[in-house]
């Protein structure tokens, strides 16, 4: 048997943090990963992956402008980083700003993502398609159980599993210094 203390978990490296608050996140503690989001932004501030991980779970609280930050933050480090527009699209488009919405789908589809451009390309993503600025333009409600390749973080695999373990999850469920045994 191999003997693991989660201290190794709890390591200082601002990756170490960002796998637990992944780990929380899919146990649906939001809270949770939005300290160890929070702890690993404060070992490393250009962590935009952090930066986008913490917005996603402020996101899941409903807190859309505190989600809109981090995006923002996230963007800002790494202007490359099409999640962030689509997330952040995401969150406007909560809050009403269809325009704001359409223009980080758009940016997030330019950039290569790709379920955010079949989105846009159909049915659904006509509202955003044919928006004539500073119009308010009818956006319905799209169904993600209808339409499972459209934009929804629920469907994004790249956000929460780059680096979510099984040793990661059962390591941040462990009171500080407990072993675990594999």
């Amino acid at each position: 048997a191999v003997v693991l203390s989660n201290q190794a978990a709890h390591a200082q490296s601002a990756e170490d943090y960002l796998d637990r608050g992944n780990a929380k996140f899919n146990l649906e503690d939001y809270q949770a990963a939005i300290a160890d989001y929070t702890k690993a932004i404060e070992i490393n501030p250009q962590y935009f992956n952090a930066y986008s991980n913490r917005g996603y779970a402020k996101e899941e609280l409903r807190d859309y402008q505190g989600a809109i930050a981090d995006y923002n933050k996230a963007i800002e480090i790494d202007p490359q980083f099409a999640d962030a527009y689509n997330n952040r699209g995401d969150a406007k488009f909560q809050l009403g700003d269809q325009e704001g919405a359409c223009a980080d789908y758009k940016k997030s589809a330019s950039l290569g993502y790709h379920s955010t451009a079949q989105y846009l390309n159909s049915a659904d993503g006509a509202w955003c398609r044919n928006m004539r600025w500073g119009h308010k333009t009818t956006a319905h409600p799209i169904d993600p159980i209808r339409h499972p390749h459209l934009p929804f973080k629920q469907q994004s695999t790249s956000l929460m599993t780059r680096r979510t373990t099984a040793i990661a999850a059962a390591l941040s469920l462990l009171p500080l210094g407990q072993p675990l045994l594999l």
